[in-house]
């Protein structure tokens, strides 16, 4: 598949829609194993740029479904290394079970739960910024190439 064809870049993000669809409606967690995702996320990219780039020009891009490429582009971010996402969970289901834990909070900081979140709290938090300032960055991205293809082309060009 080449996401620079457009009718190829539209069929890949049908399929990455679909699975964000699919993710969303069933509450799964994020972030997800990007070994999840039905493409690699820089075709992903690619192929959501195509797309939103042919629908401006044809005049196609309402502004609801600009919303809707926006959120898909912004949300590859959430889609992490599996090992990260293995990590980031683990942290999850520790703070689960120490707020679960019925006793009082010294009492905690001999539970396997405590020993988890101390040894990877600052991982999950260098995890949560990175994935934070991924999203940023795909945010500008988007907001940068849509905006092109928006623009009226200039005479001469």
């Amino acid at each position: 598949m080449d996401p620079d064809i457009t009718i190829e870049a539209q069929d890949i993000v049908r399929a990455y829609m679909t699975v964000l669809e699919h993710q969303y409606r069933t509450n799964d967690s994020f972030p997800m194993p990007v070994s999840t995702l039905p493409y690699p996320k820089p075709i992903i990219k690619r192929s959501l740029q195509t797309t939103v780039v042919s629908l401006s020009a044809t005049g196609q891009l309402t502004s609801e479904l600009r919303e809707v490429f926006e959120i898909a582009y912004t949300s590859l971010a959430d889609y992490l290394d599996d090992e990260l996402v293995r990590v980031m969970r683990e942290y999850s289901a520790a703070m689960s079970d120490l707020d679960s834990d019925g006793r009082i909070g010294r009492e905690k900081t001999s539970t396997a739960a405590w020993g988890r979140i101390a040894e990877t709290s600052s991982l999950v938090a260098r995890i949560a910024q990175a994935s934070a300032e991924e999203a940023d960055t795909l945010r500008t991205e988007f907001h940068s190439f849509q905006l092109q293809a928006a623009a009226p082309a200039s005479p001469g060009t």
